[in-house]
């Protein structure tokens, strides 16, 4: 009973944190509930796909309810859009969902990280272009030139690598005054190319800011290395979405709300970091992070709404003790009225001698403490 009031009021703060319908809360009548019914391995809480179920182990599974909620809205949305799956499996699919899956796994350099990388960036080519250089002229030069030849090469050899213009036609020349041939025409252009990446190089008054990986992605990946045989659960996008809707939700409410979000910000272990000591990794968004998956999340909230697949509601209004029920095995079905839980249906479709007295709830003394 415990579980159950307090999943009850858990939904009832979802509602209202994305002011949503009622009926929205339950994917139009399609989502149940299981406390403690279905639970498998060492799992807290978990959402089943095919039964559109999500189960909490009663107690251990208070505070993952707003994580397994996206799972279900994210299978939800995927059948809504045609996909055989979650929809953040393919969130190309849903431009929305694109641009949330960037923003968890992305974000724009730093003009310090730009510089850094543009300086990096520039030293490879210009160390790449050197090596081409040296192995079309320099052997030859050694064999048929003197010291004031090889002089002389070092400064065109540097006018290239500052991006000269013409800097590769003048070695090719040089070089067949001292040794009676030219640079091959493949190595040429293949100079040339370089000659012109330099050049721009150059040219560029200031580096383009690009972007790097988040904290975010990268520790969720290190998760997976900490945590996972395999890797590819952590840093997945169905389940770093359900993380970040987790804090969304948190954020979100003016009050707290354990059940719905308790476990939030509980995604962490320690880790030991560069230097040996221990440091504690956070696979959940955090500061500036999670303000930018936030802003997506009402962009992605807002634009349901206008699709109507999600109805726009100021104020939630209680329900009625009529209105929640709990079926067998402990499932419970919350704002789906009109329409019968999964395990109500499979309940109804069993011989009678086959329920147990323990299949058989009393409303009576299943209804929320309202």
């Amino acid at each position: 009973q415990t579980s159950l009031n307090m999943g009850f009021e858990a939904l009832k703060d979802l509602a209202s944190a994305l002011k949503i319908s009622d009926k929205d809360i339950a994917y139009q009548g399609t989502l149940a509930i299981a406390f403690g019914a279905r639970g498998s391995g060492n799992a807290a809480a978990h959402y089943e796909p095919l039964r559109t179920v999500i189960n909490l182990t009663k107690m251990h599974g208070a505070g993952s309810l707003a994580h397994e909620w996206w799972h279900g809205l994210d299978d939800y949305l995927g059948t809504k859009m045609g996909t055989k799956g979650m929809l953040s499996e393919q969130p190309r699919l849903y431009a929305p969902f694109q641009k949330l899956i960037d923003t968890m796994k992305y974000k724009p350099e730093t003009p310090e990280q730009a510089a850094k990388r543009t300086e990096a960036q520039t030293e490879r080519t210009r160390k790449n272009a050197a090596s081409w250089l040296d192995s079309s002229v320099l052997a030859s030069l050694k064999r048929y030139g003197n010291k004031e030849q090889m002089e002389t090469y070092a400064v065109l050899r540097e006018a290239f690598l500052s991006g000269e213009p013409g800097s590769v036609e003048q070695i090719s020349a040089f070089k067949k005054n001292v040794t009676g041939r030219v640079i091959p025409k493949s190595e040429r252009e293949r100079l040339e190319i370089f000659e012109r990446m330099l050049s721009g190089m150059q040219a560029q008054e200031a580096p383009q800011i690009g972007r790097t990986e988040t904290d975010f992605y990268r520790n969720s990946v290190r998760m997976g290395k900490e945590c996972e045989k395999d890797g590819g659960y952590w840093d997945s996008n169905v389940e770093m979405t359900a993380r970040a809707f987790a804090c969304y939700i948190k954020d979100k409410l003016p009050y707290t709300s354990d059940y719905l979000a308790g476990h939030a910000d509980c995604a962490l272990t320690l880790v030991s970091g560069k230097d040996g000591e221990m440091e504690v990794l956070k696979a959940f968004p955090v500061g500036e992070e999670r303000r930018a998956i936030n802003a997506v999340f009402d962009e992605i909230i807002q634009d349901l709404k206008r699709e109507q697949l999600l109805t726009h509601a100021d104020v939630t209004l209680p329900l009625s003790v009529s209105e929640l029920r709990e079926a067998a095995d402990g499932q419970l079905s919350m704002f789906g009225v009109g329409r019968p839980s999964v395990m109500d249906q499979l309940a109804a479709n069993r011989p009678a001698d086959k329920k147990s007295p323990a299949q058989t709830f009393s409303r009576k003394n299943h209804e929320p403490e309202i």
